[in-house]
Formats: C-alpha cells, sequence, structure tokens
C-alpha cells in the first residue's frame, strides 16, 4: 500500500509540478529538480520495501571530522 502511495506521489508531481519546471526553460532549475526527484525516488521506494539503509549524517560527521583535523 505504501509503494502504491509513493508512486502515486511521484507520477503527480511529475504530471504537474515538473511540467511546469520544464516550460520555465531554466536549465540549472531543470537538472536540479531531476536530480532530486532521481534520489529520492529509489530512497523511498527502498524505505517502503524495508530495506535498512544507512544514515547519512554519520558520513557527513566523519567526513567533517576529517577534513577539519588536517
Amino acid at each position: 500500500m505504501e509503494l502504491a502511495l509513493v508512486l502515486i506521489f511521484f507520477l503527480l508531481i511529475l504530471l504537474l509540478d515538473f511540467r511546469i519546471v520544464l516550460k520555465c526553460n531554466n536549465p540549472k532549475e531543470i537538472y536540479f529538480y531531476a536530480a532530486v526527484l532521481a534520489l529520492s525516488f529509489p530512497i523511498l521506494v527502498l524505505r517502503t520495501l524495508g530495506v535498512k539503509l544507512p544514515d547519512p549524517s554519520l558520513f557527513i560527521l566523519e567526513a567533517v571530522r576529517s577534513f577539519f583535523s588536517l
């Protein structure tokens, strides 16, 4: 049921909102919007299927620590 909701949600975004972004003819906005959709869709699908994903805050914390320890 959750997977169906995610699919419907993304289809509505593509049909209603992304079409408007495409009409703007601003390539940076189109690429950013498409990248956010392309990254968020598989993550949401995996989460609805029950796949445990790693916590991104741990990676960010370690990256910041290693950067400032130089």
